[in-house]
């Protein structure tokens, strides 16, 4: 059997799970939310929570928004398990006041071609033994149903900047903070062979933001950033079943950490990051970025132990970004594209 065809049965079975009663009952519904958004969050491993300050905070912590420095178009596109899946979105963002921003994304997979099979009859032992040859699967596909998952997301964040004095004197000493808090609306829609389904949720964000070096105080920044995220609080899904089923969408919670050390004399910054998240299980992600003059990115980490790596280019108000995600199912490239206004 081939390789192709080996990925595509394992893929198929993930999608089978999620089905109602009478169909296949499971606990991946949603399970495209965790694939992750932008190229530039997936090379640092996905570690990104604390990190996100672009138009895909809509995704990875919506208090980012009210860290834009303009309006923000981002594209991305993947190809998965040797292109038996695809995977789309795109988000918009812009700020539209001081601290606070606005976003909306659209995310998308599709899987075409899942083979389709008889069902089966009786039991095992009926089928392999004497008694009811005919039962028994004849290995032929009767016929190919598609998978379509889609997300909406409506996001907004707001940015608070104020100063925390530590020392006493004429002369104490002044750590500029900001704090960030920001929600997120999903409207999801699911449509499996000829069932389909509907559900809406909520995500959460915060990010807390110290400034440890003044600019007065020399050429160099050091910021150190705590990011909270909650996804899926409240997600169900309710498929169009004579009982009206439904599928709860696991909630998770991210918490990370992120180190910037800002070089003003070479216009470079090095970016390290950590999270930790709960979906299933306590899960780590690790990963760091490096760029020199805002025009080139290095990116490199680890997503729950499998390699990633990445680059980026800036020109203008246009930037591409490249990542290359390992998988069991086989590894993925992903590109995104971005226009910053």
């Amino acid at each position: 059997m081939s390789r192709k065809w080996i990925a595509l049965g394992a893929v198929a079975c993930l999608f089978l799970v999620a089905l109602p009663p009478g169909v296949q009952a499971g606990k991946y519904a949603g399970e495209f939310l965790l694939e992750g958004v932008g190229a530039r969050a997936l090379a640092m491993g996905g570690a990104y929570v604390a990190v996100a300050d672009d138009a895909t905070a809509n995704y990875w912590n919506p208090a980012g928004l009210s860290l834009l420095r303009g309006p923000e178009i981002s594209v991305t596109h993947v190809s998965m398990f040797d292109d038996l899946a695809s995977y789309d979105a795109l988000a918009l963002s812009m700020p539209v006041g001081r601290g606070f921003g606005l976003g909306l994304s659209w995310i998308r997979m599709g899987i075409d071609g899942i083979p389709r099979y008889g069902q089966l009859q009786g039991t095992s032992l009926e089928r392999t033994g004497q008694a009811h040859p005919e039962w028994r699967s004849t290995g032929q596909v009767e016929g190919f149903f598609d998978d379509t998952e889609q997300a909406y997301i409506f996001s907004f964040g707001k940015r608070l900047d104020f100063d925390v004095y530590l020392g006493g004197g004429l002369t104490p000493v002044v750590f500029p903070v900001q704090l960030s808090l920001g929600a997120s609306g999903k409207y999801l829609s699911q449509s499996l062979d000829d069932k389909s389904a509907t559900g809406q949720g909520i995500d959460l964000g915060a990010l807390l933001r110290f400034e440890l070096t003044s600019p007065a105080e020399g050429a160099s920044a050091r910021l150190i950033t705590i990011g909270f995220g909650f996804q899926n609080l409240g997600t169900k899904l309710t498929w169009d079943t004579e009982s009206d089923y439904q599928d709860e969408v696991t909630r998770n919670m991210r918490f990370g950490l992120a180190f910037t050390q800002e070089v003003n004399t070479l216009s470079s910054a090095v970016i390290l990051a950590l999270e930790l998240d709960d979906q299933y299980g306590q899960e780590f992600h690790y990963g760091g970025e490096y760029s020199y003059k805002d025009m080139v990115f290095l990116r490199g980490g680890a997503d729950v132990g499998d390699f990633t790596a990445g680059a980026g280019l800036k020109m203008y108000m246009f930037r591409l970004d490249y990542a290359f995600v390992g998988y069991e199912l086989g590894n993925t490239h992903r590109l995104s594209a971005a226009v910053c206004f």
